[in-house]
């Protein structure tokens, strides 16, 4: 088939169009992500969960350049906000769909050679087969990621302390530093930390042309309404379930 036909530097690779690629990416990754996460493709490189107690999980990939990658796993929230220009915008459908919180491998970030290997794919390979066997390798490699992930950020306050803690790593602030920050001070605020919150939109690095931008988040934040009960208020410690 002539779709087969790109080769690349003149050898005997085969690189995908970014189309043949995401349609690999579907028939490599979306069964696993199914049946171990319950997450449904979405198109443009982005898998997700139902919509369960203002959250939903999703996957999408961190494209390092055009032809590779690896995968980044994360929650969106309905009730956070993120910048679209000057303005406020929401994403809760599945149209408008994007990570508010989200993290990857740490042999992504902080390895070379085999290790950084194992989690990354990308669109090129022998054929196609060895191509769909590359990203299936990666997907095994990082899924027992993904899966102590979730487990340990279900609870609304440890997701905050992890969105926190993440804060603090440089690579963090420079990836997601905006949006996470949102997020973050957001969290806190469904959780009836809303002075927290203000405290984190305070550190939120917005150039003076968008100062006003500030003054919505702040005013959206005050407007946050409790979606968590604190500890004890039912009778239950959501920490020790």
């Amino acid at each position: 088939m002539a779709v087969w036909d790109r080769w690349l530097r003149g050898g005997d690779s085969l690189v995908l169009t970014p189309t043949e690629w995401k349609a690999l990416m579907d028939e490599a990754f979306s069964p696993l992500l199914e049946r171990e996460l319950g997450l449904s493709y979405l198109g443009s490189y982005f898998w997700a969960g139902p919509w369960e107690d203002h959250r939903r999980r999703m996957v999408r990939v961190f494209l390092i350049n055009q032809s590779s990658g690896t995968l980044q796993w994360g929650w969106a929230f309905d009730f956070a906000p993120h910048l679209s220009g000057k303005r406020l915008a929401w994403h809760r459908t599945d149209r408008s769909a994007r990570q508010d919180v989200w993290e990857v491998s740490p042999d992504f970030v902080k390895s070379t050679g085999q290790a950084r290997d194992r989690v990354t794919f990308s669109a090129w390979g022998r054929d196609r087969k060895a191509i769909l066997r590359e990203h299936r390798r990666a997907i095994l490699a990082l899924l027992p990621l993904s899966r102590r992930y979730y487990a340990g950020t279900a609870r609304p306050e440890a997701l905050l302390r992890s969105m926190e803690t993440a804060l603090e790593d440089p690579y963090v602030r420079f990836t997601q530093g905006t949006q996470l920050t949102i997020s973050a001070a957001f969290l806190a605020a469904a959780l009836g930390r809303t002075e927290h919150g203000r405290e984190l939109l305070a550190h939120l690095n917005i150039s003076e042309q968008y100062q006003e931008t500030r003054r919505l988040l702040t005013e959206q934040l005050d407007r946050q309404p409790r979606l968590w009960p604190e500890k004890g208020e039912t009778g239950d410690d959501p920490d020790h379930r």
